[in-house]
């Protein structure tokens, strides 16, 4: 079953049939790539080690399908334990109909909106398991990284500091913490804390890849690059951590580190596990195209990420890389600028 941070136990919750409906018998396109959330008294296991909830990211992304099982980056959870992200926060609202004091339920909800976009009603669920239980880590930082995702570092770090009083060695919080003190340009004290993170968990490739971002950020472009190539050798279907290398590659203020050639293949690499469907990606292949001098290619595939992007936020950076490509001319870094990381 899961666990929370204090092994709370959990009670078996019925909900009503159709939220209860599973999609064991769909393909494995149905399942690999898409986000999900655990139902009560799921399991994460790992051969026959129970995996902490605290552990997982929430929502976790599906890896891989065998048979009734899903890998979700760092575990395996049956098919039949796992709800959609889109379907997760009727399911959970459903489960407190039944039973409304339920800590575990308001903070898996509370990660349900994050999955959805919806911080502010995260920050409310949060805030009703900490009601509940006001030593509850896991929603002390799943508040921390509902506030980093509205702009309100001071509160992210405050919560995950209350996290991280209870719990030392939550990796998850140390990386959050220092997720947001990155955002507020606090770029050793955030690399102090993703090496933590590392050092409770050498596998956490979430840290891994936020401390080569932001050793890239200060001109460390060395152990940029050992933390982001440890990323795909950590996972080598991690397609964030081919962009970000291909990005460096690409886009390095430091002309002795770029390596157009390599950066094709990386980024190449990062566009085909995204099935071409991220521009953040296909923009770090366009300056790979770039660096090597071949503007068409970098136009077309600029201009493919132009319209993926649409009218998000931060799609001019886009449209103005667009433009640089059709003079010609290829697009580097400055240390300051941000890569990008991994909540």
């Amino acid at each position: 079953m899961i666990s929370s941070l204090n092994s709370t136990p959990i009670f078996v919750f019925v909900a009503l049939a159709s939220l209860q409906a599973t999609h064991s018998s769909a393909s494995a396109e149905e399942w690999v790539g898409n986000q999900f959330m655990p139902r009560p008294c799921a399991t994460f296991m790992v051969g026959s080690e129970v995996i902490l909830d605290r552990n997982i990211r929430l929502p976790f992304t599906v890896k891989r399908e065998k048979g009734k099982w899903l890998w979700v980056g760092n575990a395996w959870i049956q098919k039949v334990e796992v709800v959609s992200v889109e379907d997760a926060v009727r399911f959970y609202s459903e489960c407190l109909k039944r039973n409304p004091h339920d800590k575990w339920l308001f903070n898996a909800r509370g990660f349900a909106w994050q999955g959805n976009g919806e911080y502010e009603r995260a920050v409310t669920d949060h805030t009703k398991a900490l009601e509940i239980d006001p030593d509850y880590a896991h929603a002390l930082f799943g508040r921390g990284r509902s506030w980093k995702q509205k702009g309100e570092y001071e509160k992210s770090i405050s919560d995950h500091n209350a996290a991280l009083t209870i719990a030392p060695a939550y990796v998850q919080a140390l990386n959050g913490r220092g997720l947001s003190l990155k955002l507020k340009k606090e770029y050793r004290k955030a690399i102090s804390d993703f090496s933590d993170a590392i050092k409770h968990n050498p596998e956490y490739l979430h840290a891994r890849n936020n401390r080569g971002n932001t050793y890239a950020m200060i001109g460390a472009f060395p152990d940029a690059l050992k933390d982001l190539k440890a990323t795909i050798r950590i996972d080598p279907e991690y397609a964030l951590g081919y962009s970000n290398i291909a990005w460096l590659l690409a886009t390095c203020p430091d002309p002795k580190y770029r390596n157009g050639k390599q950066a094709v293949v990386y980024a190449k690499k990062a566009c085909e596990l995204s099935k071409w469907e991220n521009a953040e990606f296909i923009d770090s292949l366009a300056a790979a195209y770039a660096e090597i001098g071949d503007f068409d290619s970098a136009v077309k595939y600029q201009s493919l990420s132009v319209d993926l992007s649409g009218k998000e936020k931060g799609a001019k950076k886009y449209r103005d890389r667009l433009q640089l490509y059709q003079n010609k001319k290829p697009y580097h870094e400055m240390p300051s600028k941000a890569f990008q990381s991994d909540q």
